[in-house]
Formats: C-alpha cells, structure tokens, sequence
C-alpha cells in the first residue's frame, strides 16, 4: 500500500514545571478532506520534546474519520 503525507503539523504548547494537577490540551480545529480519501484509516505520531530536543514521549497512533459515534 503506498503512503501518502496528509499533514505535518508543529506546535509549541508552552513550558510548565512538574506539578500534580493534570495537563490538558486541545488542538486547534482542522478542515478534513471529503470523499473517499476520509474513509481510510490515518496514521498519526505524536512527539513530545524538552528544549534540548530530546524526546520525552513518541505516541503512534491510527484514526478513523466518521461522520457520526456509533453507540
């Protein structure tokens, strides 16, 4: 199956000392494609990183674009 690059997206969310309290972030709302493309599976990565570019935390992960949550 060839691969094809969407989007690349990065985005600084800001610098914050440890703390007990969770950290939450929403991202910015984004078009999507429309017709068949949106009905394949998406492939993503997510990269967090200090200052010094070492990486914190890498997340993959795999989406589906739907019109309606099933139940």
């Amino acid at each position: 199956m060839k691969k094809k690059k969407v989007n690349e997206t990065v985005q600084m969310i800001g610098s914050f000392p440890p703390k007990k309290e969770i950290f939450e972030f929403t991202s910015p709302y984004e078009e999507v494609l429309t017709g068949e493309a949106n009905t394949k599976p998406y492939k993503g990565i997510a990269q967090f990183s200090d200052d010094d570019g070492r990486i914190l935390l890498d997340l993959n992960y795999t989406f589906q674009l739907v019109k309606e949550w099933k139940d």
